[in-house]
């Protein structure tokens, strides 16, 4: 129960608009990931049944190049926002309050909701 609490306030601070302003800044590195592809990226990996561990992961955020945070302030806020989002992404999952469904669930919903067309 602490753990679920302490990780709704981590949650609850995390500044996707500062996340978005460093990416798209010229301290990110060029082939770095913008906010929708590290969303995605993120998904693909909280949804992955073996885990990744962060440090496998982020340089892949930066495209191999490491970003230029202008104090240790900054970089511990810019990654505890990537942080935080992965942990949302996972609970939005867990909860089943993400709009993505497992592929077993979209082809049962297919196949019950196909019309087939006169031959």
């Amino acid at each position: 129960m602490r753990a679920e609490v302490l990780a709704r306030e981590i949650t609850d601070r995390i500044d996707l608009e500062a996340l978005h302003k460093f990416l798209v800044s010229n301290r990110s590195p060029p082939d770095g990931m913008m906010l929708s592809e590290l969303d995605g990226f993120l998904t693909g990996l909280a949804i992955e049944p073996m885990l990744v561990r962060p440090s496998e992961w982020l340089p892949l955020i930066w495209g191999g190049e490491a970003p230029e945070f202008a104090d240790l302030d900054e970089a511990n806020a810019i990654l505890a926002d990537i942080m935080g989002r992965y942990n949302d992404i996972i609970d939005e999952i867990a909860n089943d309050t993400m709009a993505i469904r497992s592929l077993a669930k979209r082809r049962k919903q297919r196949t019950t909701s196909q019309t087939r067309w006169p031959t």
